[in-house]
């Protein structure tokens, strides 16, 4: 039985290589999404306890589009980090 390496990144063919750029075109949208999440998280603060969720349903409307938007941002961020893990583990 024969032992085969990895290649090394830039020996694999671009078309059989991540494309993280369709998720983030480069590190610093990444970073900004980073930020931008940052500054959602405190807007939950509005919601704690928030009895007016029986009686103002727009209220719990505004904590779901607010939780919608952290969790796709968060997803977004946590496949292009995953991806850049990924990118070169022949080292």
């Amino acid at each position: 039985m024969t032992q085969t390496s990895l290649p090394k990144r830039s020996e694999v063919p671009v078309e059989l290589t991540w494309d993280l750029t369709k998720i983030f075109a480069t590190e610093d949208d990444f970073e900004a999404a980073f930020t931008k999440v940052e500054t959602l998280l405190p807007q939950f603060e509005q919601f704690k306890g928030e009895s007016s969720f029986q009686n103002r349903g727009e209220s719990l409307v505004e904590c779901f589009k607010l939780q919608g938007e952290v969790n796709l941002a968060l997803a977004k961020m946590s496949v292009y980090a995953r991806g850049n893990l990924d990118v070169d583990t022949t080292s």
